[in-house]
């Protein structure tokens, strides 16, 4: 960070580069990032972070996140949509400054450690995360800040900063065991106690704030995942190195591969003669990449796999990047500075073209578009206090009236009794009136028994609904507005 605060051409640059790169990758909200928005939406009209009004249902795995952006919203007078969006892009510029910062204290060379980071913002996949709404972008600030902390020799500051992370994601607590790890033998007991006992207090604040406001002590979305792990299997951790691998190369979903590898190979090189440099495997960005990978491979399943769980794991490998990087420069000087300049070039050029392509063949009508035109087009006939179940709660609980309850099939914003019904349980007990599903999701042969005997079903693009026949019959269809009306007007 002082490294950038002190030169301004270094600042300029990096502000150059970030806002051509935000420009290129056109930035729009993902579904999850739909599920805090409707919580922020609740806290500013009811006062209640809740999914659903009057439920206090720990939903949310970010309430840090949640608040913030209601607060941004609310003060700054600007939509709930573009206060996420607005507060996500500052929060992933002020990470890739610490990062430089960080990288400057490792390669003692502002311009390398500007290269170093430029290296790691310009994955198509951190860009594209960073800047949808999740609260991906302020959970690196933390961990960024609690190690730039650390590297600075103010331990208490980093503390805190890795305790207050606990509010963003509760697996935070690894950066704590990372601080503990290096400060075990390199700091004074005395100190160590002192900030291990803030960082405790501040853990049981967070503990007391779960229980107090959602009677719960930590989200249920978190225990919900945990408890999908696939634990002490082969089958995770090879599908969990494949999708690493990938998202190295800037490669998730549909996202096409087109010329990624030919530019973001340039990573695995340069990590390469960084592990060839005698890395210091005792930095805490290498020592937190790798423990996260272990517990993501022990904790979780690719059932609830996102690739958003692979972006703080990025760090350690980036940091050898840029030290590989650093190695290459002091040796190459010209054709280091010259490959740099091209690589950034190339990668505005095909997070473009990749953004563009991806919206144009895989988001001729956007998932998000698609779930907010069914949202609006039930919101002309469903009545308050009645049910909607879906399988992807963001779009659709965002955009419903908030007086209808969402019910979800994962379990995110069950209430207790409710967290160990299997769907066609859920169904038999709520029928709700209308379900929601896209293509590929939710088992509809499974439970066809319940669909065809209760719902009538309609489509539009990848969005399948159905509808009580109750209710189905009740319908004016005449008067209603289609589907794509709702879409159309967007």
């Amino acid at each position: 960070m002082v490294a950038v605060k002190n030169n301004k051409l270094l600042f300029a640059a990096t502000f150059f580069y970030y806002t051509i790169l935000v420009w290129a990758t056109q930035p729009y909200l993902v579904d999850d990032a739909y599920i805090t928005l409707r919580c922020s939406k609740h806290l500013l009209e009811f006062g209640q972070p809740f999914f659903n009004v009057n439920q206090s249902v720990y939903t949310i795995t970010n309430p840090l996140w949640a608040y913030l952006v209601a607060g941004f919203s609310k003060l700054g007078g600007v939509p709930l949509t573009q206060a996420m969006l607005l507060l996500g892009s500052i929060c992933l510029f002020f990470a890739y400054l610490l990062l430089i910062g960080i990288f400057h204290l490792k390669l003692k060379n502002k311009w390398m450690a500007f290269a170093g980071a430029s290296l790691f913002i310009s994955n198509p996949l951190v860009l594209g995360i960073g800047l949808s709404g999740m609260e991906t972008p302020l959970f690196l600030c933390g961990i960024l800040g609690a190690f730039y902390l650390h590297l600075s020799k103010r331990f208490t500051l980093a503390w805190l900063v890795a305790a207050l992370s606990l509010f963003v994601r509760i697996d935070a607590v690894l950066i704590a065991l990372v601080l503990l790890a290096l400060q075990w033998k390199s700091v004074g007991k005395k100190l160590l106690l002192q900030n291990m006992l803030l960082y405790t207090m501040v853990a049981v604040l967070y503990l007391v704030f779960g229980y107090v406001v959602f009677h719960e002590f930590i989200p249920n979305s978190s225990v919900r995942k945990i408890a999908f792990g696939n634990y002490f299997t082969l089958d995770y951790p090879l599908h969990a190195a494949r999708t690493f691998y990938r998202i190295l190369l800037g490669i998730s979903g549909n996202i096409s591969y087109t010329l990624l590898p030919t530019t973001h190979f340039v990573v695995f090189i340069l990590i390469a003669f960084g592990l060839k440099k005698s890395p210091n495997f005792k930095h805490p960005l290498l020592i937190y990449s790798l423990l996260l990978s272990v517990v993501m491979v022990l904790a979780s399943n690719r059932d609830v796999n996102f690739s958003w769980y692979y972006i703080p794991p990025l760090l350690g490998f980036y940091l050898l990047a840029a030290q590989g990087y650093g190695f290459m420069a002091i040796k190459y000087p010209k054709p280091a500075i010259a490959g740099m300049l091209l690589f950034m070039l190339a990668s505005v050029f095909i997070t473009y073209k990749l953004n563009a392509h991806f919206r144009r063949v895989y988001h001729e009508k956007p998932r998000e578009q698609a779930y907010r035109a069914s949202s609006q087009w039930i919101d002309q006939w469903i009545g308050d206090d009645e049910r909607v179940l879906t399988n992807e709660i963001g779009a659709i609980g965002y955009y419903l009236n908030t007086k209808v309850e969402l019910l979800d099939t994962y379990g995110l914003a069950r209430i207790k009794e409710d967290r160990d019904l299997s769907i066609p349980q859920f169904i038999e007990k709520y029928m709700p009136v209308v379900i929601i599903c896209r293509d590929g999701f939710f088992g509809i042969s499974e439970n066809a028994h319940l669909f065809d005997a209760n719902y009538e079903w309609i489509k539009f693009d990848q969005i399948n609904i159905a509808i009580r026949k109750d209710r189905y019959e009740q319908l004016d269809w005449e008067k209603l507005q289609p589907v794509q009306y709702f879409f159309d007007k967007q």
